[in-house]
């Protein structure tokens, strides 16, 4: 049960809707300053609230001095002062002074950066270059490579920097567990990290869905269903996949949605759906008679209530709108709170952020409030590595 839902915060909720930062514009540092830097910084106004960060007990423990920050990553977050970005520990010292004018959250020892005069490289926590004439960066590091682009195609470096799957590619995205879709020729294929083709370039459109080992592919008309080696699973013709749970699939077919059983090889019986929305832990979102119902794997109700959305489940919860309010489930239908919230967010390390009329708070894993923010907050973002941002009044 919610508790102290009649406590009055100090502070306005509005604005809290631009809470989605996670880059930041940032600002490079050389001795001998670029026309666009002089301009740039000659142009720069500082906010007149400032950013620091609270740990789960709600206290401001880096004192509220950046003009913006992104959230923490393997113990470190970018941190804007005076137009340039640099690093702070989670200590709130500087690391890495600010010198940037764009900075990314670190990721496998490694944060892409640019200055005004180069283009996107990575740096490590030491401040310590990995750059080339030769590439340019396009993405964080994943299973050990990063994409990078050279002229028009994309290839990907390892750790050091050094090409390891040749620029051959007019489009890629990210490795994620050890595979990657690549472009080649208006064609799609799968590769390993060592740039070894897993499946052939030979689809239009490929998602890897290697969370539950599966691949997910288009050719004209008719959907496919790889495992990790490329091995077809199942083919449904003149249709397109959309997602997958590992147990059941998302299928458009004739502009409606179904829910298709990969072992039975068949669609589940009905009318089919408007929307059909895969929300974690082998739940769905169908949409019809004008809302949003959750279903198991079954494609069976599991409440009978009809909402106008429901979130992705996070942390085991969901958060979903009703009667022009919001409030939170569980996977089984359960509503834990009422609807009651003017904004709910998602669940992010056993927190949530919930709107009320006159404030907001942290919820916790139970649903009662865990604290209010400190007074002078104007707007705050979620937990990661148990600190979260804050604005504050100067």
């Amino acid at each position: 049960m919610l508790q102290g839902i009649s406590k009055v915060s100090r502070y306005s909720w509005f604005g809290w809707f631009g809470l989605l930062l996670t880059l930041v514009a940032c600002k490079p540092d050389s001795n001998s300053i670029t026309d666009e830097k002089q301009a740039y910084l000659a142009d720069y106004e500082s906010p007149g609230y400032r950013w620091g960060f609270i740990d789960t007990t709600g206290e401001l423990v880096i004192p509220a001095m950046f003009d913006e920050v992104s959230r923490f990553s393997e113990g470190k977050a970018a941190v804007n002062q005076d137009g340039l970005w640099g690093y702070i520990d989670t200590s709130g010292k500087l690391i890495i002074k600010p010198q940037f004018r764009l900075a990314y959250n670190f990721h496998e020892n490694r944060a892409r950066v640019k200055t005004f005069d180069l283009p996107e490289y990575y740096i490590t926590p030491g401040g310590t270059t990995i750059s080339s004439k030769d590439w340019t960066a396009v993405d964080d590091f994943s299973n050990g490579r990063a994409l990078v682009k050279v002229g028009p195609l994309f290839g990907f470096i390892d750790t050091s920097g050094n090409i390891i799957v040749k620029p051959a590619y007019t489009r890629a995205w990210s490795f994620d567990q050890g595979l990657a879709v690549v472009e080649l020729e208006d064609k799609q294929g799968i590769i390993d990290v060592a740039g070894k083709f897993i499946v052939e370039p030979q689809f239009d459109h490929l998602i890897n869905t290697s969370t539950f080992k599966q691949i997910v592919g288009q050719q004209g008309n008719d959907a496919m269903l790889l495992d990790l080696n490329g091995n077809e699973i199942l083919q449904v013709k003149v249709a397109r996949i959309l997602e997958t749970d590992g147990l059941m699939l998302s299928v458009q077919k004739e502009n409606r949605m179904w829910l298709y059983s990969i072992a039975n090889k068949m669609y589940l019986p009905g009318p089919g759906f408007d929307q059909l929305i895969y929300l974690g832990l082998n739940r769905w979102a169908a949409f019809y008679d004008g809302s949003f119902h959750l279903l198991d794997d079954d494609g069976k109700e599991v409440s009978s209530t009809g909402y106008a959305q429901i979130n992705k489940f996070a942390d085991g919860f969901a958060a979903y709108h009703r009667d022009e309010f919001w409030g939170y489930l569980d996977k089984n239908g359960t509503e834990l709170t009422k609807p009651i919230f003017g904004l709910a967010w998602d669940y992010k390390v056993g927190f949530a952020r919930a709107a009320f009329k006159n404030g907001l708070a942290f919820l916790n894993s139970k649903q009662e409030i865990a604290f209010y923010p400190p007074d002078g907050a104007e707007d705050l973002r979620d937990f990661n590595e148990g600190l979260a941002p804050i604005q504050m009044i100067k």
